[in-house]
């Protein structure tokens, strides 16, 4: 399970007294599925809760949730589309320990997707493949956006196509 590596290297990488104290930085996997919808294929899809505990933390929550999400953000999206659909993200929890520390635990859901392939030589490779770039929150590039600017000319309807510019 590479994600739960890179979730790792990217907490202790925000909040540097963890990568000096790996002892107060604990990752879990909870729940965890395998799920593979082909007879014809072994290719696999992991499904699993990440939880992240961290031990005696003094740092204020938000560097934790923030290193938590930039990742996310690059490494398992679905969480903040899900989110729009109702299906849970992040949760939390915390043990108040003094006035300075904490126990945190941070749960967050995870997939992980396997490619096997089966070579004629009878050799399996196996790929674990990231996550596809976002979708531009903007669409497609736009053509001629001088209609949207208010340059009209007697040819609105040449405006609207896509040629560039002259």
């Amino acid at each position: 399970m590479e994600k739960i590596r890179s979730l790792r290297a990217a907490i202790e990488a925000a909040i540097p007294d963890l990568a000096r104290n790996p002892d107060r930085l604990v990752i879990f996997v909870n729940q965890g599925q395998i799920a593979s919808a082909s007879i014809t294929s072994p290719s696999f899809e992991y499904r699993y809760e990440g939880e992240i505990l961290l031990t005696d933390y003094s740092d204020h929550v938000d560097k934790a949730v923030v290193a938590t999400l930039l990742w996310a953000r690059l490494n398992e999206p679905d969480i903040f589309t899900n989110y729009h659909q109702g299906k849970p993200g992040l949760s939390f929890e915390a043990e108040i320990i003094d006035e300075k520390k904490i126990d945190l635990v941070i749960r967050l859901p995870l997939t992980e997707r396997v490619i096997v392939r089966e070579l004629e030589s009878g050799e399996v490779t196996i790929e674990h493949i990231g996550e596809p770039p976002p979708p531009d929150p903007f669409g497609p590039a736009p053509g001629n956006l001088q209609v949207v600017f208010g340059q009209y000319d007697e040819n609105p309807v040449e405006d609207l196509t896509n040629d560039p510019v002259a």
